[in-house]
């Protein structure tokens, strides 16, 4: 049997198991008929990428397999997460057919936001959505200056073509996951099926995340060689075992996204009644986290749990509980056979691949030194000031999201960019506080989704605004944004009350004690 379609039976029996025990798992979230729309699709993409040998052909199916998926659903937001890491987000150059030299690089994420998000941008706002919701926020305000600043500032270095070009790209990669999203997602019912949806497709590819590390085989890097794109998948080695990256083209990616999907997973399972699928799920979860051997993932989802757990009801409680349970297998891990490699892999004191915390903390010196140099707007030209930051891979690695921003567009786009965070952040955390004693379940949710920010603003000072995080990203602000705009009639937020269920758009959903 040839190399791909051994690949792909082993995605496949991944897949497939997950699916059979998922569909009881996430029976209270995913409609039946919505459940069965995304996996035959999330199937008909994997046989499509593994069994088309050319990137354009494939992406000429998937779109169709997508574009009917989302006709159907119910809910496309929730599909458009499910399917961010269907299938491995390889580039290739759009043809020009001897117009100009390039347009823009082409992939999975992009074929996703036109094939979903575009013809939902164009939609009647659904049933149910007021008005109101559609005028703008701060929120709305960071993430619009974030894209025109990056537009105007690099504008002077470049043709009218490239910029225009550069308008075109932020509008797919950023708003259309951020303003389709957070207007077409209805209720907490929607948000909380977009969650599971995307916490579902986490599941799936935990299991190959540690197959690919047990066996040294990244198996989407078959799909890379059939289409001759192997720039992005690489095989990654940290200590004796093999980084998993699944589809996600790289492993802090993956682990980047599983953490998000723990801190959604933290919500979801208090609504699933047998306990022995709550603790499927989290033991499907924590192994894909084992997998990507990404040790900033592992302290993004210890926050995600700490923040999800203080924030809502009972925070002290539920502390202390969460504190004696990591506790005890801490102590059971350490004492088990492979406590020593177990420690090794741990951030900060693991001796495992310790060059990559010397080079970060090398890279906030080097980098604070040049943003201080142009503050406010960002320099052009830093890349040639980090020569001594030249990997043996030959580039400049800037693995902190931060320190990117800040050297391109300075401490304006940095604030543009982290406004749109905090903001979403302290608008949740708000309504949280105002429904925890009226309705205990929608405080969760948000709690949730706070969670999955305050994992996501420390994982970005470890990995660089690449591949899907960015899509991710802006679509979970999107969820923010609309989980909190449902809880803010005026009337309610002046008198300081809790806003009513009917305005919460639906009966209170209480959740299960940890």
């Amino acid at each position: 049997m040839p190399t791909h379609l051994k690949a792909l039976a082993v995605v496949l029996a991944c897949s497939v198991l997950v699916f059979a025990f998922g569909k009881h798992v996430f029976a209270p979230y995913i409609s039946s008929q919505d459940f069965k729309i995304r996996r035959n699709t999330w199937l008909a993409i994997s046989i499509a990428a593994f069994g088309i040998p050319n990137f354009w052909l494939y992406c000429l199916v998937a779109a169709v397999i997508i574009r009917v998926a989302a006709r159907r659903d119910s809910n496309p937001a929730a599909l458009y997460m499910f399917l961010l890491l269907a299938a491995p987000p390889l580039q290739e150059d759009v043809p020009t057919f001897g117009l100009v030299n390039t347009l823009f690089y082409f992939d999975h994420l992009r074929l996703l936001s036109l094939v979903i998000l575009l013809p939902l941008a164009f939609r009647q706002k659904p049933a149910g959505v007021d008005q109101d919701r559609r005028r703008f926020s701060a929120v709305d305000m960071c993430v619009v200056a974030y894209i025109v600043l990056q537009v105007v500032l690099l504008a002077p270095y470049q043709s009218p073509t490239a910029t225009l070009r550069n308008a075109l790209l932020l509008g797919i990669d950023i708003a259309l996951p951020f303003f389709v999203i957070s207007r077409f997602v209805r209720d907490r019912a929607s948000i909380a099926d977009a969650m599971a949806s995307f916490t579902l497709a986490m599941m799936i590819v935990s299991p190959i995340a540690v197959f690919e590390m047990l066996k040294g085989w990244a198996l989407y890097a078959q799909i890379a060689e059939r289409w001759g794109l192997t720039d992005i998948i690489h095989y990654l080695t940290r200590g004796d075992y093999l980084r998993g990256q699944v589809s996600s083209g790289h492993s802090l990616v993956l682990g980047y996204n599983l953490a998000v999907g723990f801190g959604m997973w933290l919500y979801l399972q208090a609504g699933i009644p047998k306990k022995a699928f709550r603790a499927l799920g989290f033991l499907t979860i924590s192994a894909g986290l084992v997998g990507s051997l990404a040790r900033g993932a592992w302290v993004g989802s210890l926050v995600a749990a700490l923040a999800y757990f203080a924030t809502g009801p009972r925070a002290l409680s539920r502390l202390l509980k969460v504190f004696g349970v990591m506790i005890v297998v801490g102590t059971a891990a350490m004492a088990s056979p492979w406590g020593s490699q177990i420690i090794d892999h741990l951030p900060f004191v693991g001796t495992v691949d310790s060059g990559n915390v010397v080079y970060r903390q090398r890279l906030a010196e080097v980098s604070w030194a040049l943003i201080k140099q142009h503050p406010f707007f960002g320099s052009t030209d830093f890349l040639s000031q980090m020569e001594e930051m030249r990997q043996g891979e030959g580039i400049i690695d800037i693995v902190n999201v931060y320190a990117s921003i800040a050297l391109s567009f300075g401490f304006a786009g940095l604030a543009c960019f982290v406004g749109a965070y905090g903001l979403s952040l302290l608008k949740c955390f708000r309504v949280v506080r105002l429904t925890a004693a009226s309705d205990p379940g929608y405080a969760m949710l948000g709690a949730s989704l706070i969670a999955c920010m305050a994992a996501m603003m420390l994982m970005l000072g470890t990995v660089s605004t690449y591949l899907s995080i960015p899509y991710l990203n802006w679509s979970v602000i999107a969820l923010s944004w609309a989980y909190w705009q449902m809880a803010t009639p005026e009337h309610s937020w002046s008198a300081g009350q809790a806003p009513s269920n009917e305005a919460l758009g639906g009966q209170a959903y209480q959740p299960r004690s940890w």
